[in-house]
């Protein structure tokens, strides 16, 4: 109870000071409360935006028409390597 009492005594000997410091914290705990439902009102917002975001095309290989190349191509298109006098397939010696 002393220190209630105490405390009361210290406010009421420096008002304009007490006025002062109760002004400046009012004012913190105001900007506290702004900056706080502004980043959670983003987080909202944030979280809505990745919800309704949806995916309208998918890319994939056209793999029948690969197969359809691969068939037509079979071992007609093998890659040369050429070593300076005789060139030469990967896959086996040519030119004989």
């Amino acid at each position: 109870m002393f220190t209630i009492r105490n405390a009361m005594r210290n406010i009421s000997r420096a008002r304009g000071r007490s006025i002062l410091i109760g002004i400046i914290i009012t004012i913190i705990a105001f900007s506290v409360c702004i900056g706080l439902s502004i980043r959670q009102s983003s987080a909202t917002a944030r979280e809505i935006a990745l919800s309704k975001l949806s995916i309208t095309a998918q890319i994939s290989p056209d793999r029948e028409k690969m197969m359809e190349s691969a068939k037509s191509s079979s071992g007609t298109n093998r890659p040369v390597i050429s070593t300076g006098r005789r060139s030469r397939r990967l896959w086996g010696f040519s030119g004989r």
